[in-house]
């Protein structure tokens, strides 16, 4: 599907128009640590009137019935592309399943084989929060797509596109949390169902080096991170710190706050120790 692009893109326009897409005005800036600069997003408009913490009772699934505006492509018969009906960036893709699947269980084959059709499409960042202590907002299994580079104004893909490297080298001290990491073959020459079943290898692979068997009913909070060019596995251990929560966007150099007083509190922490707060 070459075109997944272009048809989120004007998908997007007409869901602007007709009300269904609400983007999330931020401002940005850099913040560096340890000589790494981080993008930090920070909410416009925000007050202490917005509502704080999680409502009580069962919350709706947004993706049953999905809103028909923000559809965008079909991914084959268990899964299909939807815009984020809330987005930071723009051309942000919700990678769904049809029917029910919690987004606590490992992700499968088919999952693999869907998110390679869109890495495949968009030069892109694809990553999956696995579950409330890693940053998921809804209990319906999605991954999520974004073109890169992440921002314009960053000479990387990614922010911390060189601490992966670093890492992949062999220096796993780049960064302070536990994680995974694996280099990948070029995504773009195989069939999707090829590489999905590389990319579903090398997932199985990673949870090896972490020691943690696939063979359970479901894996710890974790984050996976993935380009055409690497797949990486952070395990969790809290959803936010000082209330700064992140999810897969912060392992990437990207992170969100609500306020002036939280930008601060950041810059005070460092973004580095945010991260290694909330891994393991």
């Amino acid at each position: 599907m070459q075109n997944l692009l272009q048809l989120a893109q004007a998908q997007t326009a007409a869901a602007l128009a007709n009300g269904a897409l609400q983007p999330i005005a931020t401002e940005s800036c850099w913040l560096e640590d340890r000589e790494q600069r981080f993008l930090v997003r920070m909410l416009s408009g925000w007050t202490r009137k917005h509502p704080q913490g999680k409502p009580h009772g069962p919350k709706p699934n947004p993706f049953q019935p999905y809103d028909p505006r923000l559809f965008v492509a079909d991914a084959g018969d268990r899964h299909l592309w939807l815009l984020n009906k809330f987005p930071v960036i723009d051309q942000h893709l919700l990678l769904i399943t049809r029917t029910y699947e919690p987004q606590t269980q490992w992700l499968t084959l088919a999952d693999f084989e869907a998110i390679a059709v869109g890495l495949q499409a968009i030069d892109g960042f694809a990553f999956f929060n696995g579950g409330p202590l890693a940053g998921a907002s809804q209990p319906h299994k999605h991954l999520q797509l974004v073109p890169l580079p992440l921002d314009r104004d960053c000479c990387q893909p990614l922010p911390l596109s060189d601490r992966w490297q670093a890492s992949l080298a062999g220096n796993p001290s780049a960064l302070p949390f536990q994680h995974a990491i694996a280099a990948l073959p070029n995504l773009l020459e195989p069939s999707p169902q090829q590489a999905g079943v590389l990319l579903f290898e090398v997932y199985r692979q990673l949870w090896q080096q972490l020691q943690i068997d696939m063979n359970g009913d479901r894996p710890p909070a974790y984050n996976l991170l993935l380009t055409r060019q690497w797949l990486l596995i952070v395990p969790r251990s809290r959803e936010s710190h000082l209330q700064i929560n992140v999810n897969a966007l912060g392992f990437a150099g990207a992170l969100l706050v609500r306020d002036q007083l939280q930008l601060q509190q950041l810059q005070d922490l460092g973004p580095l120790q945010l991260l290694q707060s909330v891994g393991c």
